[in-house]
């Protein structure tokens, strides 16, 4: 991750200070998770430390995001489409509806509302996308995912589809999390997840959106 347009000349102290501010922090001991959820905080006018009248954050690698629902709002201006999906979950039972794929703008924003059978660990296999940016979050139980930096995955065990956009990895996660209800799971082009890992068949939501 690389911060441009940075007038404040002590960067280590912001993050200190934004860090003080997030103590019930939820990273799950996901190396190094805190310090990016930070820097997508700067997006935010409150946490923009003097001086930085200007800044542009551009992610380079390892991204995953890892919060509650309630705090999605922080995170607008650095995940595409997830402003407009927040609106929708916000004014929709998401529970009651049938399971269906909606397509909220075109092929840029698909929110697919699954009923999933639970799958066993080690049935489960990374995959990447080039494409979309995947936002999961369980509706009805407890989800287990896997996590992987994409540049640390060289076992390939099925070649990139296209059309499915798609990538499986046959490498062991570097990380394994709980994700609870009232919570969500961002993951970028740069990282390899695998999810679906719950005790019994559950709902959750999968948005596809598409990568600016």
């Amino acid at each position: 991750m690389r911060i441009l347009n940075d007038d404040s000349g002590d960067l280590t102290a912001t993050l200190a200070n934004i860090r003080s501010k997030r103590e019930d922090f939820y990273s799950k001991g996901i190396e190094n998770l805190d310090i990016r959820i930070l820097f997508c905080n700067f997006v935010r006018s409150d946490y923009m430390p003097a001086g930085w009248s200007a800044l542009t954050i551009e992610y380079i690698n390892n991204t995953m995001i890892l919060d509650k629902l309630e705090n999605a709002d922080w995170y607008f201006g650095c995940v595409p489409g997830f402003e407009q999906f927040m609106h929708f979950f916000n004014n929709n039972d998401l529970e009651e509806l049938p399971a269906c794929k909606i397509k909220l703008d075109g092929q840029d924003l698909i929110v697919n509302i699954c009923d999933q059978a639970a799958k066993d660990e080690k049935d489960c296999k990374l995959e990447a996308h080039k494409d979309y940016i995947d936002i999961q979050i369980p509706l009805t139980a407890t989800e287990t995912m896997f996590w992987s930096s994409l540049e640390d995955c060289q076992n390939v065990v099925r070649e990139y589809d296209e059309g499915k956009d798609v990538e499986i990895y046959g490498d062991k996660p570097a990380a394994r999390f709980s994700v609870p209800r009232g919570h969500f799971a961002v993951f970028f082009p740069t990282d390899a997840h695998a999810a679906g890992i719950a005790s019994s068949k559950f709902r959750k939501i999968i948005v596809k959106a598409k990568v600016e």
